[in-house]
């Protein structure tokens, strides 16, 4: 008798440490900055973005609290009508509402709080820009770093709010940046261009197992290919899908998406191209279809008749 009550406690004890595992796993969630490195222009604007995951996760809220250098880089004012220092704020899509966002330029501390009253949030396969940093380096600062404020465990610092109001947020991913001297700072107002597609629009008899592709590019701050979404037919791609691959640089990527289905037969095939660049000037939505069916509007007709 002893045997098996000493057994059904380690048995009991077993099975609370799987389900914590399994609860830990379950809850799995992180920001990451992107790009995690790099080196800029001394003195000239450039952005770092704050990606969320919640991996597959249901979220009602975020809070994305950072730490910088307040004398060794400076946050630029993203909106000259709100009181303080702003970021970029993310798509709404992502959150209905961004209830604080503010920089405190006197203990280098960054608040982005996102939040949805009505829906629930979470990503797919890959991360989302929750945030844009546009920042530069102050005078004779070689390098500066951003750093999330999170401890597991803590509530006061940041995370992912589940629905139940847990905290999903298990990992974070900080940033680490160096600059030197350059070319003089251009002021950068236009935004990314498509340069070229395959298929092109309006082509026929592409093939229904083809792949799409396309060059994007930017003239100044470079395209962020965190921001470049790709719908086919409904079917969204973005950096990180297993259908997404690219090349090249923040100045021209060639991208290619293997679509998940092959092309419908006999149907017009719809692609949508949006993207940003870092400075965070938006592409008005690049479309372009394919395949369209021709029309036969024309009834049979006689050409010669015997006898």
């Amino acid at each position: 008798m002893y045997k098996l009550r000493r057994y059904l406690t380690k048995l009991f004890v077993f099975t609370v440490i799987l389900m914590a595992f399994a609860s830990l796993e379950a809850s799995a969630a992180r920001f990451y900055l992107s790009p995690a490195s790099g080196s800029y222009t001394s003195g000239c604007e450039t952005a770092v973005n704050i990606v969320i995951d919640t991996e597959g996760q249901n979220s009602k809220g975020a809070d994305a609290i950072l730490n910088y250098n307040p004398a060794e880089i400076e946050i630029i004012d993203q909106d000259a009508d709100m009181p303080g220092v702003q970021i970029k704020a993310g798509s709404k899509s992502i959150f209905e509402i961004y209830p604080y966002n503010s920089v405190n330029t006197s203990t280098g501390k960054i608040y982005l709080a996102g939040a949805s009253m009505f829906s629930s949030y979470k990503t797919a396969g890959s991360g989302d820009v929750y945030g844009t940093i546009i920042f530069k380096s102050k005078t004779g600062v070689s390098s500066s770093n951003i750093s999330f404020d999170f401890s597991p465990g803590s509530t006061t610092d940041s995370n992912i709010s589940a629905v139940d109001s847990s905290d999903l947020l298990t990992g974070v991913a900080n940033g680490n940046y160096s600059f030197a001297a350059g070319q003089s700072c251009v002021e950068d107002t236009k935004p990314p261009y498509i340069v070229s597609t395959n298929p092109k629009n309006g082509e026929r008899n592409v093939l229904l197992d083809s792949n799409i592709s396309f060059v994007i590019r930017d003239d100044l701050s470079g395209v962020n290919l965190d921001s470049v979404v790709v719908d086919v037919d409904g079917i969204e791609y973005r950096r990180g899908d297993s259908g997404f691959s690219y090349t090249g640089d923040k100045s021209s990527y060639a991208i290619t998406i293997n679509p998940t289905n092959n092309f419908p037969d006999g149907r017009k095939v719809n692609v949508e191209i949006d993207a940003e660049d870092i400075r965070g000037r938006i592409m008005s939505t690049y479309r372009f279809s394919f395949n369209e069916p021709i029309v036969d509007g024309d009834p049979p007709y006689i050409t010669s008749v015997t006898p």
